[in-house]
This record gives structure tokens, sequence and C-alpha cells, in this order.
């Protein structure tokens, strides 16, 4: 670019800052030298280039001295700007990050929490559920294989898993296969699975690929006694990115997997401590047992992320299922008779 069109582009801020127009890039003098030295550091060279071409648009522009304060502010404030904008945006994805790690620990907490309460498939379901979907995930699936019976709890459609369990598909997914084999969380991909695989194997994944399921985090669960499980979040193509989400949190994803599997297996194969045929859902164990801890109904909201009113609604619901007096005389029904921890 040649010097006069360096010198013409300056001139111009230059006359507009006389006339008061650059109001949304004022900047102070020392937000000014910071933003030339930031500009230097990073680009040293183009920075020079630049200043050596201004300096010979103020030599060769008749207006030099009158406008001399003017395009060393133009100039200054065009080099900040840059390296504010740079700043602000590792400032945005660092921020965007924090909001992203504290989203995942309120879900982890609040999964936690619900699966420590539940008592049935239906209730371990949603639990899950809403966890899955606050990760950014599509479906969940938990599945627990001994020799002779299954235990499947998942948000996968329905027609999908019965074909995969008529077809006795856990024989050849790959997935499973692993996960039998691993004990460390692994991320998976149907198009990498399958690859150099027969054709069963691929037909299996673009079976899969039809509801959806194209990619997910596994965590394989030990359960001793020729017994196995497996905990599985997953995607469709558009999904998360799986490599950013096991570098921020696979240690979280594991004790997800392992919790959900010890609750389930406590509760629905060896039912101890709470009941099972609880005339409470889910939802109003969980705010009945945090009402047994002291907490507030806006602390409960705030701890399982739903409104205070909503709370309110599921503690009066848990009121009249037991036939108490009030959300106190619930809370003592509900500890004597175990449908609460």
């Amino acid at each position: 670019m040649s010097a006069r069109l360096w010198a013409t582009d300056i001139e111009v801020e230059a006359a507009a800052a006389e006339r008061g127009e650059l109001h949304e890039f004022q900047l102070s003098e020392s937000q000014s030298i910071r933003g030339a030295r930031n500009q230097k550091r990073d680009a040293d060279e183009p920075a020079k280039f630049h200043r050596g071409v201004l300096a010979n648009a103020f030599t060769k522009s008749p207006h030099a001295d009158h406008t001399h304060a003017h395009w060393w502010f133009a100039f200054n404030r065009r080099v900040s700007k840059e390296a504010i904008a740079r700043t602000g945006s590792k400032a945005r994805r660092s921020k965007a990050k924090g909001l992203d790690m504290r989203r995942f620990q309120n879900a982890f907490e609040e999964f936690i929490d619900g699966v420590g309460t539940a008592s049935d498939k239906a209730a371990f379901r949603a639990v899950a559920e809403r966890a899955t979907q606050r990760l950014g995930f599509s479906y969940f699936a938990y599945l627990s294989l001994t020799e002779h019976s299954y235990t499947l709890i998942s948000t996968y459609p329905k027609e999908w898993t019965t074909r995969y369990l008529n077809e006795r598909y856990d024989l050849i997914d790959p997935v499973i296969i692993r996960a039998r084999r691993d004990r460390d969380l692994f991320r998976w991909s149907g198009a990498q699975a399958s690859s150099g695989r027969g054709n069963r194997v691929k037909r299996f994944f673009g079976e899969a690929a039809e509801f959806g399921i194209e990619k997910g985090v596994t965590i394989p669960i030990p359960a001793g006694f020729d017994r196995f499980a497996a905990f599985t979040f997953a995607a469709g193509r558009h999904g998360p990115d799986l490599d950013e989400k096991i570098a921020d949190a696979k240690e979280v994803l594991q004790l997800m997997g392992m919790y959900f599997h010890a609750r389930v297996e406590t509760m629905l194969k060896q039912p101890v401590g709470l009941d099972s045929s609880s005339p409470l859902s889910q939802r109003e164990a969980e705010c009945l047992a945090w009402t047994s801890r002291g907490r507030t109904m806006d602390q409960i909201g705030q701890i399982l992320g739903i409104k205070t009113r909503t709370i309110a609604f599921h503690l009066d619901s848990a009121r009249a299922r037991l036939g108490a007096e009030n959300v106190a005389h619930a809370v003592a029904l509900a500890l004597r008779r175990g449908l609460i921890p």
C-alpha cells in the first residue's frame, strides 16, 4: 500500500477526530500506548512498516504540523483497537469456558442428588435424561449384562433398542466389545469404529445413524462375577466436541457412570434402603430430602436448577401423597418409611 494512501486514511480519521465523530473509539492515552506495545509485541515487523509509512506521510503532507497530534492519535487508536479486540476475544473465550464448566458442575451435582433419590427405572431415566441434555448430548444409555439377563435404561428410540436386543447387536457392537475389555472412559464414532470391519458391523452403525446415534462417550463398568455394564452419552454427527468434553471432565463423567450403576444395582436388583414402591415421584423425593437437610425452597431451586414455585408444587404434592398435615410432617413420614435417604 502506498504511503499516500496511508496518509489519506489517517488524515480522514484525524479530521473526524477534530469534529468529535470518533466517540466510539475514544481511548485514554495510556490505553493507546498499551495497545501500540501489544501490537509491537505480536507483530513487530508490520508495526515498524506502518510507523515508517506514517513518518513519510507526515513529511509529505502540507498539513503535517497542524495534524501531527491527530495523526498519532488516529494511529495509536487503530493499533489499540486491534489489541483490545484480541484481548476481548480471549476474555470472551475464557468466560464462555468458565460458564460451560459451571453448567457441567451444576449438571453433575444435580445428577448425583437425583440418582441418590431415584427408586425405579422411570426415576433413573428422568435423572440421566436431564443430565444428558444439560451436557449437550442427545441420548444416554445404561446397559447391564449378565449371562442370562440384562437391564437397559436409556433415551434411545424404542424401535432402536428393541432391534438392538432382538438382533443381539451387543455381540458385534465394537463399543460394547471395547467396553468389556477396557477400564477407562473412551470416545467413539460410528464412522471410525466401522472402518475395516465386516458388512454386519457397518450395517449396524448405519442403522444406528438413522436414529441419530453417530458418536459418543462410553464409561465401562466392570461389575464382577462375569457381569458387565456400560454407561454411554451419545449424539448425532453435529453433537458436542467429544475431545473437549473428555479433556474438561473425564473423571467426573467416569464418576457419573459408576455412581449410576451402583445405585441401579442397589435399588433395582437388591432393593434395600428406599422403598421401591414409593408413592413419591423422583422430584418430590428430592425436594423432601433437601428439606430434611434444612434447605429453603430458594436454595433447593438453585441446587436443582428449577423455579421456587416448582419446588413448592412438588413439596405440596408430596405432602398430599403421604397424607401429611404439613411439609415438616411429610419429611418425618418419608424418613420413617425409608422414602428418602
